[in-house]
């Protein structure tokens, strides 16, 4: 029975760093065998969110202390979560067969961006920025014309922004990387745009359903809590910084149509961002914090 206890308990202890994993482990898992009741099968949920709890502070305690400065950090983050974006939004649309190099051009961004290799990801997102603001270029271009289209052309100048953002972005962390390499991000963020093919091809959603809108809403909520939480552990700054600037294309997109007609969903989806931006940022600015390591067990 202790050993069934035992295994379960292992599961937690993998929600720590693997070097904090490796060296405490074990000795933290004899621990709650030996405070456990007689006959007990499975961990308390006590237990386990103080586990889950103090495993998130060792983790953003590694991210704070190790790595980059807080501000490339941060706009790593938001660069990576735009290209992210664009790549599920590009696998979940149902696009023709000329336009296969338009996924293949935000594949390209997104993985290099993952490996923290953003002048990999520079001429890729070049290609990508000129495709999509081919309509607003003046005709005197002849360049404009001679290429066939591969990409979505937007007919304004706010859906511009995310693409113009991501080029600026990647632009900014090829010149900032040159002194201290980037953070390499999970590959479990794969998940995302496989997600996304998978729904395609089960007709589930689709980048303009609702379906597909509530999961991109709830899935931009859900890590602005994760960033608020981090933010009030560590008091670092490099994720409010990520929010901000990941969300500040949506600000100028809200201000060119000027709220035409919102839903109350869309008035409430709102609301919780500019609460969670406002909280993240608070958190992020209390002063004394910033720049120490988050205190962690030992």
């Amino acid at each position: 029975m202790s050993e069934v206890l035992a295994r379960r308990y292992g599961r937690l202890i993998r929600l720590y760093p693997r070097g904090y994993r490796t060296t405490h482990g074990a000795e933290i898992v004899d621990t709650l065998l030996t405070v456990a009741r007689p006959g007990q099968r499975w961990p308390d949920a006590r237990e386990s969110v103080a586990l889950a709890v103090e495993a998130t502070k060792l983790r953003a305690a590694g991210v704070v202390n190790g790595g980059p400065a807080w501000y490339v950090d941060g706009l790593h983050m938001a660069t990576f979560l735009f290209a992210l974006g664009a790549f599920g939004t590009a696998v979940g649309h149902s696009w023709s067969s000329d336009w296969f190099v338009w996924p293949a051009l935000l594949a390209a961004v997104f993985v290099a961006l993952l490996i923290g290799k953003p002048w990999l990801a520079l001429p890729f997102a070049l290609v990508e920025a000129f495709g999509v603001s081919r309509l607003q270029l003046p005709t005197a271009w002849s360049l404009r014309d001679e290429l066939p289209p591969f990409s979505p052309q937007m007919g304004t100048r706010a859906e511009l922004v995310p693409f113009l953002a991501l080029l600026v972005g990647v632009t900014a962390l090829a010149v900032l990387s040159r002194r201290r390499p980037l953070r390499r991000r999970s590959w479990w963020w794969l998940a995302v745009p496989v997600a996304a093919y998978i729904a395609r091809q089960a007709l589930i959603a689709w980048p303009e359903s609702p379906m597909w809108l509530a999961a991109v809403a709830v899935g931009q909520v859900a890590l602005l809590g994760a960033a608020l939480g981090w933010t009030m552990v560590t008091r670092d700054g490099r994720w409010a910084l990520a929010a901000v600037v990941f969300f500040a294309p949506d600000a100028v997109w809200l201000r060119y149509n000027r709220w035409t007609d919102p839903s109350p969903l869309g008035i409430t989806y709102w609301v919780i961002v500019g609460v969670l931006l406002v909280a993240i940022v608070a958190a992020a600015a209390r002063p004394g914090r910033r720049g120490r390591p988050a205190r962690t067990i030992t």
